[in-house]
């Protein structure tokens, strides 16, 4: 249940600065969480019902999520090794990593090893300001390892580059056809109902280019509205 309330946290959120974003249409409304809808939008002139769904490749999902337990693995056997408020940054030299469920672990373990070993030849410890130490490689699974002491909280994390690359059409469709089959559930209790896609999320799977979105996709749909959200730069484009 704890992951469905994060979910729905998170989905209140990019709900709330939406809503913000598009004041002339959803000013004053009253917004409660539900189940189907996500959530109900409302005032004394209308009753809106608002899906809300991501836009991720699942096939990138599965690689940046094995890139980040790897990473989160290596924190845990670190443990309180370091002060508080170390910043790790592990970057990956191999978009497609495949390992068996036991080689996580060791890859983990190397991770630990250099982040020691970054700390102990700098002499982190009692580094001042906000420095940034990088220990780079030219093989092997990791390009390279950054430390930074001295931050609010203690963070580790992978750290990638990546092109917004052009949303595929079809794709795009699909998602919402996806959530049409759900609409017929309780479209004829609301005024309107209308369907939001979060997207650029910081990470590659998420993150897409939606320069004239409107001419490249052919949209016909019983949402009255369909809007994109782009968290990212916390603008939305409207779709119909």
């Amino acid at each position: 249940m704890e992951a469905v309330s994060e979910k729905k946290r998170q989905e209140f959120k990019w709900v709330q600065s939406f809503i913000g974003l598009n004041q002339k249409e959803l000013s004053g409304m009253a917004v409660t969480q539900s189940e189907t809808p996500d959530f109900i939008l409302q005032s004394p002139r209308k009753k809106i019902s608002l899906e809300v769904t991501t836009l991720i490749d699942p096939e990138l999902k599965k690689k940046e999520s094995l890139k980040e337990k790897i990473v989160r693995q290596a924190r845990e056997k670190a443990g309180g090794k370091y002060p508080d408020g170390l910043h790790v940054h592990v970057s990956f030299a191999s978009e497609d990593i495949i390992c068996r469920a036991n080689e996580i672990d060791r890859y983990a373990e190397n991770i630990c090893s250099i982040v020691d070993d970054i700390y102990t030849k700098n002499d982190v410890k009692n580094a001042t300001g906000f420095p940034s130490f990088t220990q780079e490689f030219t093989d092997g699974l990791i390009s390279s390892v950054s430390v930074w002491p001295n931050q609010k909280q203690t963070h580790w994390s992978t750290e990638q580059s990546f092109a917004f690359a052009w949303i595929d059409p079809d794709a795009l469709v699909k998602r919402i056809r996806e959530k049409e089959t759900i609409l017929k559930k309780y479209a004829k209790h609301f005024n309107e109902n209308w369907l939001l896609l979060v997207a650029n999320l910081w990470d590659e799977s998420s993150s897409y280019d939606f320069t004239n979105i409107k001419k490249r996709v052919a949209l016909s749909t019983p949402f009255h509205r369909v809007c994109i959200y782009q968290w990212m730069d916390n603008r939305f484009v409207k779709l119909k």
